[in-house]
C-alpha cells in the first residue's frame, strides 16, 4: 500500500487499517450469524460493512502498483452501496421498534432529521460550489453524490438519536455514534479536498476506521436478546433526551435561516430549515392536542365509574351543588336505589355475574332517565337519580316506572335472575336543601322500602322514630 511518513501514515494507510476494516467486516457477519441469519437490518450492515472495506482495500491496491486511481472507480460502486445499505437497515430497524409508535415520536425524529440535514447543507456549500464547473457530468455526479449521501446519513442518524432510548440495548446508540462519526470525516475529508489540503494517512483517516468499529459493534449488541421498547412505553429520560433533540434541531433551523438574512445560503439548506420549523409547529399542535384529550381523560376517570361507565359520587356532589346554588332553582328529587339480595348473587354466582349484574341495571336506568335528569353510582349496588323539575308526585310515579324497568328478569352467568329494587325519594328542597340532607332522607325511605319487602317509598318525617 502506499507508503507515507510516521507511524500513523503506516498503520492509517497500511496493512493494519486494512486489517481492522476487514476485522469489522468480520464481527458483523458474524453478529448475522449468531442471530441465524433471520435480522435483515444486521445482514445489511455486514453487507455495507463488505462493500466499503473492498472499496478501500480495492484504491490500496492499486495505489501499491502504482496505479493512478481515477476521480470516478470502480471502488465508488462500493461506498454507495455502503451509503445504500446502511440507510434500508436503518429504516428497517425503525419500522421494527418503532411499530405502533405515536405520530408524535415520529415528528420528533422528522425534526431532529430535518434540522440535522439543514446545517449540514451550510456546511457543504463549499463542496457543492465546484458542481457547476466540474469538467465532465462523471465528476459532477460524485461531487454532488456524496453530500447527498452524506446529508441522508446525518438524517438518519439524527433519527436515531431522537428514536432510541438510553438504556435500550439494540445497539442503537452505537450505531448513531459510528454513523455520525463516518458522515462527519466524510463531511471533512470532502471540504479538505474542495480545498486541496487534504493529505492521506493522517488523523482524519482515522474517523472511518472509528466509525467503522463502532458500526460493528451496534450490529453486535443488536445480535444478542433484547427486549423492544415502544415510543409509548419509553422512560422518562428517553422522552427527555428525545426533546432536547428535537429542541436542538429546531434551534438549528432557526440558526440557519437567521444566518441565510446576513449571508447567501444555499437554497436546499433554506428548505431544510424551513421544513423544520414546519414539523416542529406540527410537533407542538399535536402535542397541545393530546395533552388536551390527556386532560378530558383523566377529568372522565375521576368523575366516571369505571364499571358501568354512569357518573360517580364525585360527579353527583358537584352536579348538584350547581344546581341546588343556582338562583330561582325549581323542585327537584333525589332517587336512591339498593339492590335487593345483590350480595346472594355474588355469592352464588361469582364476582363477575354481580358486575354483569350491575351492567344491565346501569343500562337499563341509563334508558329510562329523562333529559335533565343525573344517573350515578355511590358504590357497591346502590344507585341514586337526580330528577329535574320534579316535584313528590312526579318523583313518584318516575321511581315506580324505574322500579319496574329493572324488575325485568335478566341472564347473568347463565342464570335468568329478576332483579329486586328498593328506591328511597326526597325532595328537594322540602326534605333538604343540600346533597347530604337529601341522601340521609331519601336512605331513610330506602330503609323503610326494603323492609317492608322493595319498591319505592317516599320519605316522610312523620314516619321517622
Amino acid at each position: 500500500l502506499v507508503l507515507h511518513q510516521g507511524a500513523l501514515d503506516a498503520v492509517v494507510d497500511g496493512w493494519p487499517g486494512v486489517a481492522a476494516r476487514w476485522c469489522a467486516v468480520l464481527v458483523c457477519w458474524l453478529a448475522a450469524w449468531r442471530a441465524r441469519f433471520a435480522r435483515v437490518e444486521i445482514v445489511l450492515i455486514a453487507a455495507a460493512m463488505t462493500a466499503q472495506s473492498s472499496g478501500d482495500t480495492l484504491i490500496g491496491v492499486q495505489a501499491f502498483r502504482g496505479v493512478t486511481v481515477p476521480f470516478l472507480s470502480v471502488a465508488d460502486v462500493g461506498y454507495v452501496v455502503f451509503y445504500a445499505a446502511m440507510l434500508i437497515s436503518v429504516l428497517l430497524t425503525g419500522r421494527r421498534e418503532l411499530a405502533g409508535t405515536a405520530s408524535s415520536a415520529w415528528l420528533d425524529i422528522l425534526v431532529g432529521s430535518l434540522g440535522a440535514s439543514s446545517v449540514l447543507a451550510v456546511a457543504l456549500v463549499p463542496v457543492w460550489a465546484p458542481v457547476v464547473t466540474a469538467p465532465t457530468l462523471s465528476d459532477r455526479v460524485v461531487a454532488v453524490a456524496y453530500p447527498l449521501l452524506d446529508l441522508f446519513l446525518v438524517a438518519a442518524t439524527a433519527g436515531i438519536a431522537v428514536a432510541r432510548g438510553p438504556r435500550a440495548r439494540t445497539g442503537k446508540g452505537w450505531l448513531a455514534v459510528g454513523m455520525a462519526f463516518y458522515a462527519g470525516t466524510d463531511v471533512l475529508y470532502a471540504l479538505q479536498r474542495t480545498a486541496g489540503t487534504y493529505v492521506p494517512g493522517r488523523l482524519l483517516d482515522v474517523g472511518w476506521v472509528v466509525a467503522l468499529a463502532m458500526i460493528a459493534l451496534s450490529a453486535d449488541r443488536a445480535a444478542r436478546p433484547h427486549v423492544v421498547v415502544h415510543a409509548e412505553h419509553r422512560d422518562p429520560t428517553t422522552r427527555w433526551s428525545a426533546l432536547a433533540v428535537s429542541t436542538a434541531a429546531t434551534a438549528a433551523a432557526v440558526a440557519v435561516l437567521v444566518l441565510g438574512t446576513r449571508t447567501t445560503v444555499s437554497s436546499l439548506a433554506v428548505t431544510l430549515a424551513a421544513g423544520t420549523l414546519v414539523t416542529a409547529t406540527i410537533r407542538t399542535l399535536v402535542a397541545y392536542r393530546r395533552l388536551a384529550l390527556m386532560a378530558h381523560l383523566r377529568r372522565l376517570e375521576s368523575t366516571t365509574d369505571p364499571l358501568t361507565g354512569l357518573a360517580n359520587r364525585r360527579a353527583l356532589v358537584a352536579e348538584a351543588h350547581l344546581r341546588f346554588n343556582r338562583h330561582g332553582a325549581t323542585s327537584r328529587a333525589l332517587l336512591l336505589l339498593d339492590l335487593d339480595k345483590f350480595k346472594e348473587v355474588n355469592d352464588a354466582l361469582g364476582h363477575h355475574a354481580g358486575d354483569q349484574l350491575l351492567i344491565e341495571v346501569a343500562d337499563r336506568m341509563r334508558h329510562h332517565r329523562r333529559p335533565g335528569d343525573v344517573v350515578a353510582r355511590l358504590g357497591g349496588d346502590e344507585f341514586a337519580v337526580l330528577l329535574e323539575h320534579t316535584d313528590r308526585t312526579q318523583a313518584l310515579v318516575v321511581a315506580n316506572e324505574l322500579c319496574a324497568a329493572l324488575a325485568e328478569r335478566v341472564s347473568v352467568g347463565g342464570e335468568e335472575l329478576t332483579p329486586g329494587v328498593s328506591i328511597g325519594v326526597a325532595v328537594f328542597p322540602a326534605d333538604g336543601d343540600d346533597l347530604s340532607a337529601l341522601l340521609r332522607k331519601a336512605d331513610v325511605a330506602m330503609y323503610q322500602a326494603k323492609v317492608t319487602g322493595g319498591g319505592c317509598r317516599l320519605y316522610d318525617a312523620a314516619t321517622v322514630g
